[in-house]
């Protein structure tokens, strides 16, 4: 069922089209209402600040500001403790004998006057407070609500006296949702100092009914916009994108069924399709790919017979090159087991053994550096310029070494480099004369256990002409062997790209100290493999082992 279900394309644009209303009625709705909450709240702000003004020009009259001064008076008798107190919500017991009609004789009452105020400009409230600037407490002595005089609450002063010098409001939203609004007015003295204030305090109910008022006239005309407009792209879209999809949509199913396409059959150049735009652009590219695919597929066909011949070529190759590996090499006083497994057809790492005299073997192993067919090339001339400066001078493996590296150098425009152990054994000696040239560390199984042989090597070959390397020796007991290895082995990654390492090479040696020649081999080949889990081998894996 779910598979049958299909959006053709004009459904997708009436959706979009759908979502895009009522995106942009959202935010019209919001911008619309932000500014007209910013622009009513200014002027309503405005006008209690003005009425606020109006009250304290009153209240500054001598005997309006003596009664401030007294509420001030009985507010400085309340000891310290007690107004330090942040518990503390209000001072009503201070301010019980509070003349809250302070004025009546002069024909002035401030509760009956601000009373008076709020009902007929319709606000919520009024407050008369004064200033406790230590404590930053404000304590309302006069409210139009006729609540006791001494409440009070914590406020911060900084913000208090910018409001009460700029003249800024503050408006929030109460826990109804109603906006609330205020605005503050200083009372001073004769001495210039701010005895109170006056709080005015107001809901902005006309913001939400003039913004909704504006809301539904925007609504109605931009819905009335989107309908025309929706009717005229739902006809201008159906003539010059639908149809002329449809017609590309068929031919390309037409030719998809066609079998040979290697026919001069036609099936996008008879289209006629008339718009100079984008889908115009797509049938011409359309008509080229069709020429082009004819082309492409005589091309692919000469690829694969080309690809077909390199992978003969190669596989040849790689043949040859493991003919080039000596078989194994046994004699009564040592074995000389090995094995190699490129990660490509043919790879760079090589090892060689061979027989100087009756009394010594020569052993090698190597790794070009890169993979694939330049190391392999650049493998041979290696292993043969190699094996050539031993069987020249055998006595003096430094200077052998030394001379193949000089060899080696020689014309090397591709800048490859070769690391080798190449070692002589002495079988009347018991002695392996040997030259590490930044080889990995070799493997050691003497008195029963395998380590590893902590030394020093030096530069890999072809780097330097004139570099020199350092002769080594090693005695080998009857029993002892002596694991040499590429990279490839230590370097060998897991599908979490761990390395298996030189630990475990030992873990895996020492689980089976019994094996001997090609069993130890097949030990170390089958931990690389067991341990890649199925990862593609990443680079050459050479082993050779010598055992006394």
């Amino acid at each position: 069922m779910l598979k049958k279900l299909r959006f053709t394309l004009r459904t997708r644009i009436n959706l979009v089209m759908l979502i895009l209303l009522v995106l942009f009625l959202q935010v019209s709705y919001f911008g619309v209402k932000k500014a007209g909450d910013a622009l009513i709240i200014r002027n309503k702000t405005g006008d209690l600040r003005a009425m606020g003004l109006a009250l304290a020009d009153i209240f500054e009259m001598k005997n309006m500001t003596e009664c401030f001064e007294e509420a001030g008076e009985i507010y400085e008798s309340i000891p310290e403790e007690v107004k330090n107190d942040p518990n503390i919500t209000d001072f009503t017991d201070y301010y019980k004998d509070f003349r809250v009609d302070y004025g009546a004789e002069d024909g002035l009452n401030v509760q009956e006057l601000i009373k008076a105020v709020a009902t007929e400009q319709e606000m919520h409230e009024i407050c008369i407070c004064l200033l406790d600037w230590i404590n930053e407490r404000i304590v309302v002595i006069f409210d139009s609500e006729e609540n006791p005089a001494g409440y009070c609450e914590k406020y911060e002063m900084t913000l208090l006296n910018e409001r009460l010098y700029n003249g800024e409001y503050f408006a929030s939203k109460e826990d109804d949702g109603r906006m609330m609004i205020g605005a503050y007015a200083p009372i001073i003295n004769s001495e210039g100092k701010i005895v109170a204030f006056v709080h005015m305090l107001d809901y902005a109910d006309d913001v939400d009914r003039s913004i909704s008022a504006i809301i539904w006239i925007m609504g109605l005309l931009l819905g009335a916009f989107f309908i025309i407009l929706w009717i005229y792209l739902y006809i201008m879209i159906g003539r010059s994108v639908v149809k002329p999809i449809k017609q590309l949509s068929k031919a390309a199913n037409n030719y998809i069924r066609e079998e040979n396409k290697n026919d001069d059959t036609s099936y996008f150049t008879d289209l006629k399709i008339k718009s100079n735009d984008e889908i115009k652009d797509l049938a011409t590219a359309m008509e080229d790919m069709e020429d082009s695919i004819h082309s492409y597929i005589a091309d692919i066909r000469m690829a694969v017979a080309e690809r077909q011949r390199l992978d003969t070529e190669l596989e040849v190759a790689a043949r040859i090159q493991m003919d080039m590996l000596p078989e194994k090499l046994q004699s009564d006083r040592f074995e000389i087991s090995s094995l190699m497994r490129p990660a490509r057809v043919v790879g760079g790492d090589f090892y060689d053994y061979f027989r100087i005299d009756d009394d010594r073997v020569a052993m090698i192993i190597a790794d070009v550096s890169d993979k694939g067919v330049p190391a392999s090339l650049f493998m041979v001339i290696s292993k043969t310029v190699i094996k050539m400066c031993i069987l020249e001078n055998p006595d003096d493996l430094g200077a052998a070494v030394e001379k193949a590296n000089r060899l080696l150098c020689e014309a090397n425009k591709e800048m490859m480099f070769v690391t080798a152990y190449i070692g002589i054994y002495s079988a009347s000696e018991g002695v392996l004369t040997y030259v590490n040239a930044g080889h990995e560390r070799p493997v050691l199984y003497s008195g029963g256990a395998y380590s590893i042989i902590d030394m020093n090597h030096d530069l890999f070959l072809a780097a330097y002409e004139d570099e020199t390397f350092e002769v080594r020796t090693l005695h080998l007991e009857r029993g002892d062997r002596l694991l040499l290895y590429t990279d490839g082995v230590t370097e060998a990654m897991d599908t979490s790209d761990n390395l298996l390492g030189e630990s475990g090479l030992l873990k895996a040696l020492e689980s089976q100290t019994e094996l001997h020649g090609n069993e130890i081999i097949n030990l170390v080949w089958d931990t690389v493999s067991s341990f890649q889990k199925g990862k593609e081998q990443s680079d050459d894996v050479t082993i050779l082992l010598f055992e006394v």
